[in-house]
C-alpha cells in the first residue's frame, strides 16, 4: 500500500504550508523582542548625580551639573532609572527624574531586560564572547548595563549572561568582561547557587542545547507591558487583574499549539496515509509527542531553570494532543482522530451508513436521563464533529427541541429515551462498523 493516497496528498500539502508559516511567524516574533537600541536621546543634566552600576549599586562615576548624556533605555522592574552614557565613555544608571525635567524627553524610552537573558556554558561562552568587540557583542547578544573606562583602550563592561555549571548546578546572574584595546579578552564571574539548576537531571537535553548556542540569543526588550494602560485605582485594579488571567490562558492556548503546528505534518502524514494503521499511528502519535514536549521543555529550561510550573504547562499541552476535550486548549486530540480510519484498510472519513436498529425504548426520568441530555455548547458541538466520523449522521434530532419544552406533551418533557445502534460500511473494503446513541422521542417507535 502507498504512503500517500491521491485523496490525502492536498491535506498532507496544507499541513506543511502550516508548519512552514508557523516557523515564519516564530522566527518574526522572536527577532521583534530583540531590540533596538540604536536611537538614543541626548540631554543635559541639570545637577550633579551618581552614575551607578545596577547590579552592585556601586558608583562608576559622577556626572557634573550641565554635562551632556545619551539616554538609551529603563529598566523593566524599575522604571526609575534610566541606562545613560557619557561623553567621557561612562556607561550606568541615574534616576529618571533627570531626565523628566526636559521637555524634549521622549514619553516612553525602550524597556530593557536587566537580568540574566542569554544562557551559555563556559565553554562556548569563551569561543562565543571572546576575542570580540564591544560592538559585536552587542549587536548579537545583548546590550552591556555598565561600561567603566580604564586606561587607554581597556575598559570592563557588565553583561547579563548567564554562564551554566550542571556538576554542582550553579548559573551566574552577571558577567563582568574586560575588554583590552577594545577586545574582550578575559572575564570574571560569580556563580550563584540555585535549586533551579539542580533540577537539570531531569532535562539532559539542556546542556546539549546550551552548548549547540540555542539560548544566546534571548530577548532583552519588553515592549508590551499590559498592566500599564489600567489606571491605578480600585476598578483599574480589578481590569488589570482580569487582563492578566486573561494573558495567562491566551499563554497556555499559545504554548500548547506552537508544538502542534510544528508537527502537524508529522500527524497528519500517520492520520492520512493509508500504510499506516490506526493503532501504530496512535503509537507514533503518543511518541512523537512526547519527544515534542519533552525537547520544549528541556528549550524552557534554558531560560528559567527547573520549574514545576513549565512541567505543569507542558503537562496541559501534551494532553491536548492526547485527549478529546481540554478545557483551556481547543483543538481535538489526535489520538481521538486516528479513530476515523478504518480498522481494516486505513482509509480516512471512508464509511457509509447503511443501517439502524432500535435496541431500546424506555419512559423518561429526568433522574436517569438528564446527563444524556445536556445541551451543548457551541465550541463542544464543533469539537464532536471534528472527532467523529459519525456525527453529521447519528447526532441526536429531537432532545434539544424536546427539553424546551417544545414537544408534543408540552414542558413535562413525558416521553421516551430510545437507543439507536447505527451500522456504517467502509466504502473501500467493505468492513462493518457500529455506532450507538441515544436520543429522545414522543412516542415509541418499539411495539
Amino acid at each position: 500500500m502507498s504512503l500517500f493516497d491521491s485523496r490525502f496528498s492536498l491535506r498532507y500539502i496544507w499541513s506543511l504550508t502550516v508548519a512552514g508559516l508557523v516557523t515564519a511567524f516564530l522566527v518574526v516574533f522572536a527577532g521583534l523582542f530583540k531590540g533596538d537600541f540604536s536611537q538614543k536621546y541626548s540631554f543635559n543634566i541639570t545637577s550633579a548625580a551618581p552614575l551607578m552600576d545596577i547590579d552592585t549599586a556601586q558608583v562608576l562615576t559622577a556626572i557634573a551639573a550641565g554635562e551632556r548624556v545619551e539616554a538609551i533605555a529603563s529598566d523593566y522592574q524599575n522604571r526609575h532609572l534610566v541606562l545613560v552614557e557619557s561623553e567621557n565613555g561612562f556607561r550606568g544608571w541615574i534616576d529618571a527624574r533627570m531626565l523628566a525635567q526636559h521637555e524634549s524627553a521622549p514619553e516612553e524610552l525602550p524597556i530593557i531586560r536587566t537580568d540574566a537573558i542569554s544562557t551559555f556554558t563556559a565553554k562556548t561562552f569563551e569561543k562565543k564572547i571572546l576575542g570580540k568587540a564591544l560592538e559585536q557583542i552587542e549587536t548579537r547578544y545583548a546590550l552591556a548595563l555598565s561600561v567603566k573606562p580604564l586606561f587607554g583602550r581597556n575598559f570592563e563592561a557588565y553583561f547579563p549572561f548567564r554562564i551554566c555549571n550542571f556538576k554542582n548546578g550553579s548559573a551566574t546572574g552577571s558577567v563582568r568582561i574586560i575588554f583590552i584595546d577594545g577586545i574582550a579578552s578575559s572575564y570574571q564571574m560569580e556563580p550563584v547557587h540555585s535549586d533551579k539548576w539542580k533540577g537539570i537531571r531531569y532535562f539532559p537535553l539542556t546542556n546539549m542545547m546550551i552548548s549547540l548556542g540555542w539560548a544566546d540569543h534571548a530577548p532583552q526588550w519588553y515592549p508590551i507591558d499590559i498592566t500599564a494602560p489600567f489606571p491605578d485605582t480600585f476598578c483599574g485594579g480589578l481590569l488589570r487583574v482580569a487582563a492578566i488571567i486573561i494573558f495567562i490562558f491566551m499563554a497556555l492556548a499559545f504554548i500548547g499549539m506552537i508544538p502542534y503546528c510544528l508537527e502537524k505534518p508529522i500527524l497528519d502524514l500517520l492520520r492520512f496515509s493509508p500504510s499506516v494503521s490506526k493503532t501504530g499511528g496512535m503509537i507514533w502519535v503518543v511518541m512523537i509527542n512526547t519527544f515534542i514536549y519533552y525537547t520544549a521543555l528541556s528549550y524552557l529550561f534554558m531560560w528559567i531553570g527547573f520549574s514545576w510550573t513549565a512541567l505543569a504547562i507542558g503537562a496541559v499541552s501534551w494532553l491536548r494532543v492526547m485527549l478529546p476535550r481540554m478545557p483551556l486548549l481547543t483543538c481535538p486530540g489526535y489520538v481521538t482522530l486516528m479513530n476515523a480510519k478504518c480498522t481494516k484498510c486505513n482509509h480516512t472519513r471512508s464509511y457509509e451508513k447503511t443501517g439502524c436498529k432500535t435496541l431500546s425504548s424506555v419512559p423518561y426520568n429526568s433522574h436517569e436521563h438528564g446527563s444524556l441530555f445536556s445541551v451543548e455548547t457551541l465550541r463542544t458541538h464543533r469539537r464532536t464533529r471534528a472527532e467523529s466520523i459519525y456525527i453529521q449522521d447519528v447526532s441526536p434530532k429531537h432532545f434539544k427541541r424536546f427539553l424546551n419544552g417544545d414537544g408534543g406533551k408540552g414542558s413535562t418533557q413525558e416521553g421516551f429515551v430510545e437507543e439507536y445502534e447505527y451500522t456504517f460500511k467502509c466504502k473501500y473494503c467493505g468492513n462493518i462498523s457500529t455506532c450507538k446513541i441515544c436520543d429522545c422521542i414522543e412516542e415509541t417507535t418499539l411495539i
